[in-house]
Parts: structure tokens; sequence; C-alpha cells
């Protein structure tokens, strides 16, 4: 059953993600490697600015992927470095969420409706690693309850089609 912003299995294959390396960003910590996604919208005017904001060295954070209202992807950090998205939050009982983790930033200003573009990109991104049930996608700043709901039921609905 298809939901709202999310295509059907049968969409176009994603692009190769624009690579724009962001400085922030160090080694995995004690062997540790990706078990969660952890999605954040940027609360951002636009993804131009969320890009130069993650990439700042001033600003000490970043995320692995950004993904545009547009549908435009971009890699900032390679998944097998650990990129500062998540502070220093821990989320069942783990810590360095960082180290554990794969960064999406959506670009979504937190009031509006997430882009249909933007959740197929998401969908198809989310193809290629592992994607953790709605009910656990830690957030490292908090979202506005029906912006959680939303991506909660975006994530669902990703997660189901994977499973397909």
């Amino acid at each position: 059953m298809p939901v709202r912003g999310i295509p059907n299995r049968s969409a176009a294959p994603l692009a190769e993600p624009a690579w724009h390396p962001s400085p922030n960003h160090g080694e995995r910590r004690d062997g540790l490697t990706p078990s969660l996604i952890v999605l954040h919208y940027t609360a951002m005017a636009n993804a131009e600015a969320a890009l130069a904001r993650l990439c700042d060295p001033g600003a000490e954070v970043s995320a692995h992927y950004l993904i545009g209202r547009d549908g435009r992807v971009w890699q900032m950090v390679a998944e097998d470095r650990r990129a500062w998205h998540a502070g220093a939050g821990e989320w069942a009982g783990q810590g360095d969420i960082n180290s554990r983790s794969v960064g999406i930033e959506l670009d979504n200003d937190g009031a509006s409706d997430f882009a249909e573009p933007l959740m197929a990109a998401l969908q198809l991104s989310a193809r290629a690693t592992v994607v953790v049930s709605a009910d656990e996608v830690p957030f490292a700043k908090p979202a506005p309850v029906d912006l959680r709901h939303e991506i909660a039921v975006q994530c669902d609905a990703v997660v189901e089609a994977l499973a397909d």
C-alpha cells in the first residue's frame, strides 16, 4: 500500500550522491560499525545553507548524507568514518551513537511536509544499508510531534517497502 511521499519499489535507481567533503569527521571508535541510521531534519531555509553548515569546520557538525527537497543527494563523510551528527546522545543503552550510525540530514524547515522527491531519494538510499524501525529512530534534536510522526510514518513505509 503506497504512503504519501513514498514511491513503489519500481522507482528509478538513485543517482550517485554528489561528493561534497566535510572536514568534520573522525575514526569510528572501539571498532564499532553502523547498526543505526539516524535521521535529522535540517531546520534551515534550504539544502545549500545546510550543506554550508555541515561543511563548516567551525560548526563541528556533519552527517554522512544530505538529501535535498528536490531529491538531490550529497555525501559529505565516507560511511567508514564517524560523522558528527548525534552529539553525546545514547540510544537503547548504547553510547557513542556517531560511531554506531550513518547520519542522514533531510532538507526540511521543521514546519513543512517532507517533499516527495526527498522521500523517494531516502527510500532508494536506504536500500543499500541498515534501516531501523520508526520506533527506534533517534533524534539528536527534538522534532515537533507532527514532524516526528511524519518521519515515523515515512520510515515505516520505507521498512515495509524494503521487506517486500
